[in-house]
């Protein structure tokens, strides 16, 4: 069998104009020689203008030299600790691809950070829609959040995922979001997805304030770093936290809409929810005014038929499913995001009379969609 750095000086030597996807992953066992030599730079060594989507896992890719340009979707999975790049091996990596990168993955202490190496310059992500930060439960790196946000600025970003954070984390991340919205055009979170989000100091009975760490901090700085939510995915840890935010407000601002968390809401999805947390928040959502039209859920083994009887009754769009995959949450954000824009274009065309349109090639969903045909039907 041959070795994946065989198998990438190959890739590197030969000419591939019709490459669309590139993914290789190792384990640790298999990649452990490759962090201590030096593959071929570039990666691709010829014209790649079809590659739009690449994954990484595993083979340390500082030794890959600088991302093909025109690429869409990058995902980067680092298994090692001292695998990381540096902040500047992650600029010059990213240098050709940054134009038109729409989707990120890190996953995986990705920049080693050091007190002697601070990012000198943003990295500009002008095209970036989509990010998800994946933060390892082994990680020890106690300001990675913070120092990752200060290397990049994201102003079209709309759909975030944030794995494995911890309160403080979160706070990092909507201070940052704050100052990308403070330093100029900013297109908002529309798409928030929250996996194993700690936030039980806001939950626990014993909890004691102390810093930034009250729920009403938490509450108002939810409400700033990402007013437009109208998409929310929770998992893990943070399902029972962030739902009980979400009812506290609403009974707090029953006769008032200033204080809502997240008035925009339109699509719920909860992997593995309390059923009485999620009757609650149903209820109060429709007592503000602001009624969740959607609802997908992941049900838990003990998860009770009355409940979802009781569910399909109040919410319009209701469904369940063994498996919800965060894949499938970006695909049907942007699916969304598509038919928003589009409609915004043909509702600007005055004097046209058009029943079917068609889309080929969009840059925005290649990625996703592997360049097939895509209809849209508009009456």
């Amino acid at each position: 069998m041959e070795s994946a750095e065989s198998i990438l000086c190959k890739v590197a030597s030969e000419a591939v104009p019709c490459l669309r996807v590139f993914q290789i992953s190792t384990d640790d066992e298999l990649s452990y020689p490759m962090h201590h030599t030096k593959l071929v730079q570039p990666l691709f060594s010829s014209s790649t203008p079809s590659l739009h989507t690449m994954t990484m896992s595993g083979i340390g890719p500082m030794k890959c030299g600088a991302l093909p340009a025109n690429l869409t979707h990058l995902e980067l999975k680092v298994n090692l600790v001292d695998d990381g790049f540096s902040p500047k091996d992650f600029a010059i990596f990213l240098n050709s691809a940054a134009p038109t990168l729409r989707y990120i993955v890190l996953e995986g202490i990705v920049i080693a950070f050091d007190l002697s190496e601070k990012p000198s310059a943003k990295i500009e992500l002008p095209a970036l829609v989509s990010l998800n930060i994946r933060y390892p439960i082994w990680g020890d790196a106690i300001s990675y959040i913070e120092d990752l946000w200060s290397c990049i600025r994201t102003s079209a970003l709309q759909d975030l995922t944030l794995c494995n954070l911890n309160d403080a984390e979160l706070h990092d991340t909507m201070r940052a979001i704050q100052d990308q919205r403070e330093q100029g055009r900013f297109a908002e979170i529309k798409s928030l997805c929250l996996e194993d989000t700690y936030m039980n100091h806001y939950t626990s009975p014993d909890y004691v304030p102390e810093e930034f760490y009250t729920a009403d901090s938490m509450v108002d700085d939810l409400m700033m770093a990402f007013p437009k939510v109208c998409i929310l995915m929770l998992s893990g840890d943070a399902v029972v936290s962030v739902l009980n935010l979400m009812l506290e407000t609403d009974r707090k601002n029953v006769c008032s809409d200033t204080g809502t968390l997240w008035p925009n809401l339109q699509c719920l999805i909860v992997v593995h929810p309390q059923e009485t947390l999620l009757r609650d928040v149903v209820l109060s959502r429709k007592a503000v005014g602001h009624p969740i039209s959607e609802l997908k859920i992941q049900k838990s083994r003990g998860f009770s038929d009355k409940t979802t009887d009781w569910l399909r009754r109040r919410v319009p769009k209701f469904s369940t499913s063994n498996y919800i995959s965060r894949a499938g949450v970006v695909s049907y954000f942007l699916r969304r995001l598509f038919k928003h824009c589009l409609i915004s274009v043909l509702r600007s065309m005055t004097g046209c009379y058009l029943n079917r349109v068609t889309t080929c090639s969009c840059p925005c969903i290649d990625w996703q969609y592997g360049g097939h045909m895509e209809d849209f039907n508009s009456n």
